[in-house]
C-alpha cells in the first residue's frame, strides 16, 4: 500500500467561497501545488490552477485530494462556522 499525504491552506474566503492553495502529495511531489474554489453550496471544486502534480510524481491526483479534503473542510466549516485555515489528510 502507497502512502501519500494531501493538504490545504486557506487563501481566501467569500461566504459561500473560499480559495485555497492544495498540495496533492506532500510524500512524493512536496513541490507540487495548486488552486482551488470550493463552493459550500453545493460542495463541489473548481480547479483554478492544476498541480500537475502527477507529473512531478504524485500518486494522489487533484480530484483525488479534492475527494478527501472537501469532506474534512465541510465538518469543520460546520463545526465552528468559519472556514478552515488548514485540512490535512494522510493515507
Amino acid at each position: 500500500m502507497t502512502m501519500f499525504s494531501c493538504d490545504c491552506r486557506l487563501i481566501e474566503n467569500h461566504d459561500a467561497n473560499a480559495i485555497y492553495r492544495f498540495y496533492p502529495d506532500r510524500l512524493h511531489a512536496a513541490e507540487a501545488t495548486g488552486i482551488v474554489r470550493i463552493s459550500a453550496e453545493i460542495w463541489d471544486y473548481v480547479l483554478l490552477e492544476p498541480s500537475n502534480g502527477e507529473k512531478l510524481g504524485a500518486v494522489s491526483t487533484d480530484a483525488g485530494c479534492m475527494f478527501r479534503l472537501i469532506p474534512i473542510i465541510r465538518g469543520k466549516l460546520q463545526e465552528s462556522g468559519v472556514w478552515p485555515e488548514t485540512a490535512e489528510y494522510l493515507s
